[in-house]
């Protein structure tokens, strides 16, 4: 529970909020339930809304020291301000002399905490940041929407639908939502019904294809191809995309060895919180050195078709073959 549920169930409100942070649908949920706790529906005499960069700081503080009209309170939302990324010294210096009456809420993807403004908020007010959620919270909040529509998931269709949606709660709640329409008056939701819904990502798949390399398993890894190209990938993406994965994984595995927790190498290479979780897993099953032949060996094959020395599709098959054929590593 975060302090604006403590805040809400109290009562007792602080003068400001900043709500901020990657994952847009907890900003929107959070602000939203301020503005339900502290306005009525029809009330639009004490909420005042500012969107985007162009927003008149003195407006925004003349409207917090106006007195609210017949209410307890006057809500001033600021949305995608961007004011957290400069010193905004007249606004900081107005947030302790906020009138009692007033509360006003930022709501902000990204921030700068050397700002006086931040400082500011920090001291005097409520900082709620909204991060991507790790997996096994993702799961209960999953959970606990399809419990409120009477819905119930195998555990195989969870994985399913977890391994193809990308953890950004909006996707994940568009996702399920297409589910829950899908499966009808049904109470069950099986693997195939989410298959139909949520069809595999390329990423996803050169996932599974990369795991199926650490294990040594040819016919699986060219599986995962084939199934790329039913999915109408051309060659030369799926080699980007492999491409792509493998740096990420040299990259983790360096951080690794340095001695970097999943937090750190998180804020380091700018990735979600569940790749890194995935990819810490995933990195662990290569040497270094392994890591840094396959990349050599991907860009010799990319090479190789911008020559055309071979053919594309070709090229890759033989990529996998030979990874997957290399001695399995202990």
């Amino acid at each position: 529970m975060s302090r604006i549920d403590d805040d809400i169930k109290s009562g007792a409100f602080a003068s400001v909020y900043l709500i901020w942070g990657e994952e847009s649908y907890l900003r929107r949920f959070y602000k939203n339930q301020l503005k339900r706790a502290l306005t009525t529906g029809d009330d639009d005499m004490n909420l005042n809304l500012f969107t985007g960069k162009d927003i008149s700081a003195d407006e925004v503080m003349a409207q917090a020291e106006t007195v609210p009209f017949f209410a307890p309170h006057r809500l001033i939302l600021v949305e995608d301000s961007g004011w957290f990324s400069s010193s905004m010294e007249e606004v900081a210096s107005f947030i302790p002399q906020i009138p009692p009456e007033s509360i006003l809420v930022f709501s902000e993807a990204g921030v700068d905490a050397r700002t006086k403004l931040y400082k500011a908020v920090k001291k005097h007010g409520v900082i709620v940041e909204c991060r991507h959620p790790d997996e096994k919270t993702l799961t209960n909040w999953i959970l606990r929407r399809l419990n409120r529509e009477g819905k119930k998931i195998q555990q195989t269709a969870m994985r399913y639908f977890l391994d193809n949606t990308d953890q950004d709660m909006e996707a994940v709640s568009h996702e399920l939502e297409k589910v829950i329409a899908y499966t009808g008056e049904r109470e069950g939701i099986n693997l195939e019904d989410v298959q139909a819904v949520c069809p595999p990502k390329p990423e996803d798949q050169v996932f599974k294809m990369i795991d199926a390399i650490a294990e040594k398993r040819t016919e699986a890894a060219l599986a995962y191809y084939a199934d790329l190209l039913a999915l109408r990938q051309e060659p030369r993406g799926i080699l980007a995309l492999l491409t792509g994965q493998l740096r990420r994984l040299l990259e983790i595995r360096d951080l690794r060895i340095q001695g970097y927790d999943q937090n750190t190498i998180i804020g380091k290479t700018g990735a979600r919180p569940f790749v890194v979780q995935k990819g810490i897993r995933q990195s662990e099953r290569f040497s270094t050195e392994t890591l840094r032949s396959y990349l050599r060996a991907c860009a010799d094959a990319l090479e190789d078709m911008n020559n055309g020395r071979i053919e594309d599709r070709l090229a890759v098959e033989l990529l996998l073959i030979a990874f997957s054929r290399e001695k399995k590593e202990r």
